[in-house]
């Protein structure tokens, strides 16, 4: 009955092994399709109009350094929008982390 024990305990942990593998592989392709997506907008927003890509761009990139720097102040305000510019800034972080590790 021990030797069964131990193989049933083995093969769960093979088991719980490839989950882990599969649910990181998961993580690292949606990743780097979001990446994908966020690059194929840009190519295209840049071939249809220049100064409104480099416009969202400049709005987008101020509304995620607000965030982070919202993030780190030492005072707290409890705002929607601050807590929206903090969270977005906290995921893009999270997500350039996948990509850069993935790449």
């Amino acid at each position: 009955m021990a030797i069964l024990d131990l193989i049933v305990r083995f093969l769960s942990g093979i088991l719980e092994l490839i989950m882990e593998a599969l649910g990181e592989a998961l993580l690292a392709v949606l990743a780097l399709a979001l990446f994908a997506g966020v690059v194929a907008v840009g190519i295209w927003g840049w071939s249809q109009s220049p100064a409104a890509t480099v416009v969202l761009a400049v709005g987008l990139l101020g509304f995620l350094a607000f965030g982070a720097y919202e993030s780190t102040a030492k005072r707290f305000t409890r705002n929607r929008i601050v807590a929206l510019a903090s969270g977005s800034a906290v995921f893009v972080v999270i997500w350039l982390s996948y990509v850069l590790l993935y790449l």
